[in-house]
């Protein structure tokens, strides 16, 4: 990963490479906070928001230039420079939004879950980014959703934030809640999944075993996750 560079990291830099994205990737939609600050600059007038909250500047977090996160990639974008790409944390195993023809789906291939999305939830929200870049996002109430995707481990500090901020910017027009039961049927699958280990664990696991295995429980429970994984994927749903 390579380091901030004011004099490479522009804002000249990052529109060239959000152009090159759409040329390539037409259907991809800027997600993150690129992303939430075409949402940001309707709803509070400041696509700075997020940044200035996080006190950050808009090109960089750390010492690392800004992510370019994205949504409905197919192509191999990674090479694209200067700003890194993440086309991999809504399209991998745990959960991924791909678009199939017309249609748009949210899988999770750990947990055996494939269901279609309603094309409204998905419709672009067109708008400009920091330094009046123009991009292609989604609704604040489909960012929202995108939290309730991915699994309450993998959300960090300051998404707290910015799930409150998403939720100021979601203005008098909402889509009814059950457009978005396919994110809500996930996060049941994954409850169903931990409240089913005890029972596994005591199914497979003989008293003697267990008695023996007593300071290794952990990783045979992780075992059974990995078991019950690989039962789903096997036997999905149709799509």
């Amino acid at each position: 990963m390579s380091k901030f560079c004011e004099t490479v990291h522009t804002p000249d830099a990052l529109a060239d490479q959000i152009e090159h994205i759409y040329q390539t990737e037409p259907d991809a939609y800027l997600v993150g906070s690129l992303g939430r600050a075409v949402l940001y600059g309707e709803a509070y007038d400041d696509p700075y928001k997020e940044y200035e909250l996080r006190k950050q500047v808009p090109l960089a977090a750390s010492i690392k230039p800004r992510d370019i996160d994205l949504i409905g990639t197919t192509a191999y974008l990674e090479d694209l420079q200067p700003y890194p790409m993440d086309t991999v944390a809504f399209n991998g195993t745990e959960v991924a939004i791909v678009k199939d023809g017309d249609d748009w789906w949210l899988n999770s291939e750990e947990r055996g879950f494939s269901e279609r999305l309603h094309p409204a939830i998905m419709e672009p929200v067109q708008g400009m980014t920091i330094f009046d870049i123009p991009c292609k996002t989604l609704r604040a109430q489909t960012h929202l959703a995108l939290y309730r995707a991915r699994p309450n481990s993998m959300l960090r500090k300051h998404d707290k934030q910015n799930i409150k901020l998403l939720t100021g910017a979601l203005g008098d027009v909402e889509l009814p809640a059950d457009m978005y039961e396919p994110f809500e049927q996930l996060q049941r699958v994954r409850v169903g999944t931990a409240m089913m280990l005890p029972a596994l664990y005591n199914k497979y696991v003989p008293p003697q075993v267990d008695h023996v295995l007593s300071g290794y429980k952990t990783p045979a429970r992780n075992g059974l996750i990995k078991m019950h994984q690989l039962f789903s994927a096997k036997f999905p749903k149709d799509r």
